[in-house]
Formats: structure tokens, sequence, C-alpha cells
């Protein structure tokens, strides 16, 4: 039997063992690589395979000292950290979900609240130009009452005019027919001149006659201005003539004491003629005279008193009315706008509320997430 074959299957043998020997056993893999001293850490702590040579410390630079790795502590540190860090990302993700709702939520809250404002605005514009236009129609129904009432006054005061213009005409002619009775008892009196001469005959001391021609004359001036107060013709008629008689005596007393001498009967007939026809001339003229036509108030003076008498206020006067009755009309109308305002002014309130519960809550999370950037910054 030859030994050839059998030395052939020993050598595939040993070269069969070898290789297995080269190849690395399945129980002691592990993945990583090896640094330049053949060690490594991988899923397990720092450790050598027994070849690795390096610049170790110490006789001879073998390979450096096997790294525990890092403490419980240093663990659990770093856990809390990525805890944190993993929580203050939830928050940032919420934030930022919570402001991408916020504040396209409080842009249109904004935007509503322009519009009612708006509304709001034109609705208080209407209100203000209709209740100005009834201001304005009532004013105007008082100024026209006050005009008229106004007017009212002077056909007052034109027609006591004419009752004072009356008055005094009505007087002027009462003193003119009272004055003719007086001339008439002036002239009447030259008949009294027998008289007279016997009584300046019978007062020869210059003392009584001053007393006596001074008592006449101021007496019949008396008499007169007695007449004219009396305020008529019949109750001043004989005053009047009493002064004109008493006048007239006392010129003939004082024509007898400065002319001694006797008159001729023809001058004495005539002059005593000429006096008694101007005294019946005169009370003639007094009692014939015509009185002044009253003035009359023109009738539509007249109508304005009568009125002003009835309605005081002019509450009646139709033009007023007319303004009166339009602003009245209107009225109903302005109170329904004014309504409708309040209404739209507390919507627009609420609304406005709304939009700033919802700008600030938009607001808290636009903080929010500039607070966790700021916090993932620092734990970065």
């Amino acid at each position: 039997m030859s030994t050839r074959p059998f030395a052939r299957g020993s050598i595939l043998a040993v070269l069969l063992l070898g290789l297995l020997t080269m190849l690395p056993s399945p129980g002691f893999s592990h993945s990583g690589g090896t640094d330049k001293y053949g060690c490594h850490a991988g899923s397990q702590p720092y450790h050598c395979h027994g070849g690795g040579s390096g610049g170790g410390g110490g006789g001879g630079g073998g390979a450096p000292k096997a790294d525990p790795g890092p403490t419980a502590a240093e663990r659990a540190a770093t856990a809390a950290k990525q805890a944190k860090i993993a929580n203050t990302q939830a928050k940032l993700s919420q934030a930022r979900a919570s402001f991408a709702q916020t504040k396209p939520r409080a842009e249109k809250l904004e935007k509503r609240s322009l519009v009612a404002e708006e509304k709001l605005n034109e609705q208080r514009s209407e209100v203000e130009s209709l209740r100005s236009e009834v201001d304005s129609q009532r004013l105007e129904a008082e100024n026209l009452r006050a005009e008229h009432i106004e007017e009212r006054d002077e056909a007052a005061e034109r027609i006591e005019l004419v009752e004072v213009s009356n008055e005094t005409a009505l007087e002027d002619y009462e003193n003119s027919r009272l004055a003719g009775v007086y001339l008439g008892g002036l002239f009447a009196g030259f008949l009294l001149f027998s008289i007279a001469n016997l009584l300046a005959a019978a007062v020869t001391v210059l003392a009584w006659r001053i007393v006596l021609a001074t008592t006449g004359l101021f007496g019949s001036l008396a008499l007169l201005g007695m007449s004219m107060s009396m305020g008529s013709f019949g109750m001043g008629f004989v005053p009047a003539l009493l002064g004109g008689l008493l006048i007239s005596f006392v010129f003939m007393l004082a024509r007898a004491w400065l002319f001694a001498a006797k008159t001729s009967v023809v001058v004495a007939v005539t002059f005593a003629g000429l006096a008694a026809l101007l005294a019946i001339a005169g009370f003639a003229s007094a009692a014939t005279v015509a009185p002044p036509p009253a003035e009359q108030p023109a009738q539509t003076d007249q109508a304005l008193v009568e009125e002003a008498e009835e309605d005081p206020a002019a509450e009646e006067l139709e033009q007023a009315q007319v303004v009166e009755a339009t602003a009245d009309e209107l009225q109903p109308e302005v109170e329904e706008l004014e309504t409708d305002l309040a209404d739209i002014e507390s919507k627009v309130e609420a609304l406005a509320e709304k939009t700033e519960d919802a700008q600030a809550e938009a607001e808290k999370d636009k903080k929010a997430i500039e607070l966790a950037k700021d916090k993932l910054s620092s734990l970065g």
C-alpha cells in the first residue's frame, strides 16, 4: 500500500485546521474596527485584542489602558438632558401648531372687526345726519315762531302808536274847543265894562288894585288849566268860560285905572258890540268844530294782535307746524337707527374683545415658540 495519498490527506487536514484557526469564532465575534493599538469599543467597553501594540506609557509603549466609559451619573445626566430636549422639542412643535391656528384666527377676527367698525361708522354717520336734519327742522320751526311773534309785537307797537296819535289829536281837539270858549268868555267880559268901571271907581288904593289884578290874573290861568285837565269838553267848559271872563274883567279894571277919562256912548256901544260878536264867534267855533277823524290801524296788524291774544306762543303757526310734522315723521326712523346702532356697537365691542383675546393668544404662542427655541439653543 502506497503512503503518498495518505501524506496528501494529512497536508490538506493541516491546512484546513489552520484556516479554521484564523477565522473569528462566532461566539467572540463583534462589530467595530480597531485603532492603531488594535483596540476598539463597539458594542462593548473599550478593549484590546492580544496583538495590539502602540505608544502606551511606561516601559515600552504598549497599548493604552482600556476606557471604562461614562459612569452611571453621567449616563443619567445625559438621559435627562435628552429628555429635556425631547420635551422642549415637543413644546416647540405644540406651540408652532397652536400658533398656526391662532394666528389665522386672530387675523380673520381682526378683518371682521375692521369691517364691523366700518359698518358702525357708516351707521353712526347716517344717524348723525338724520338727527341733524331733525334738529335743523325743529330749530327752523322755532325760528319761524320767533319771527312771527316778533312780527306780532311790531304790529302791536304800530297799533299802539295809532292809538296814541288818536288820543293826542283828540286832546288837541278838546283843547282847541276850550280855547274857543276861553276867547268867547274873554270878549264877553268886555260887556262887563260898565261893571268894571264902577268897581274901579270904588277901589282907589294902589295896594288893593295890585292885589285885585294879580288875583284875577292867576285865577283866570288856574281856571284855564283846570278846564284842560278835566279831559272832556263838557266838564271843562264852565272853568274855561269863567277863566275868560275873569281875565277880561281884570283887563277892564286895569284900563279903567290907567285911563280915567270917560268914553263916549258911541264908542262904548261900538266896543261892546264888537266884543259881543267876537264872544259869539268864539262860542260858535267851540260848539261847531268837528272832531279829528280817528286813524284806524291796519287790518293785518289788528289780526296779528288778535292772534297773539289767542295763541301767545304761536303754536298754531302753519309754517312751523308743517316743518315740525316733517321732523316728527323722521323721528321714528332716527330712533330705529339709534336702536340698530346700539346693537351694532355691542356686537362690535364683543368682536373687538374676541379679536383682542385671539391676538393675545397668538402672541402667547409666538412667545412660547421663541422661548422653546431659546431653550433648545441653551440645551444644544
